[in-house]
């Protein structure tokens, strides 16, 4: 089999559990959100960096998501946090927010698909 047929196989007969794959997004994936809400309030991204990486820290450890952790503990590390925090864990909008060529946004994924099925020929 050529790499092309079986490629085609498996996309043929693959399925998602998409029930499955929301339960088990990791505490990690809303990082670059919080230290981008973090930046659009004015400081830099070395520091908002870091204040993200000690928040999934601290989810990881307490065994929740980032979306779980209660306002208090995103005050504690920054007072730049506000209510309006909790809008940032919608996986359809952070993924959206990433429309550029080869990034995870709907319509960047359906341009590479498109891409893909040329180039498969299916």
């Amino acid at each position: 089999l050529t790499s092309a047929i079986l490629f085609e196989r498996i996309l043929l007969t693959m399925t998602f559990h998409v029930a499955a794959m929301e339960t088990s997004i990791a505490p990690s994936l809303y990082a670059t959100d919080v230290a981008d809400y973090l930046v659009n309030k004015g400081l830099p991204f070395r520091q908002a960096h870091e204040i993200a990486g000690r928040l999934v820290q601290i989810a990881e450890q307490t065994g929740i998501t980032l979306a779980d952790l209660p306002l208090e503990v995103f005050k504690r590390e920054s007072e730049l946090f506000a209510k309006d925090v909790t809008t940032l864990f919608d996986p359809i909008l952070s993924i959206n927010k990433r429309n550029v060529i080869g990034g995870t946004g709907v319509s960047s994924v359906k341009k590479q698909i498109e891409l893909a099925q040329k180039l498969l020929k299916l």
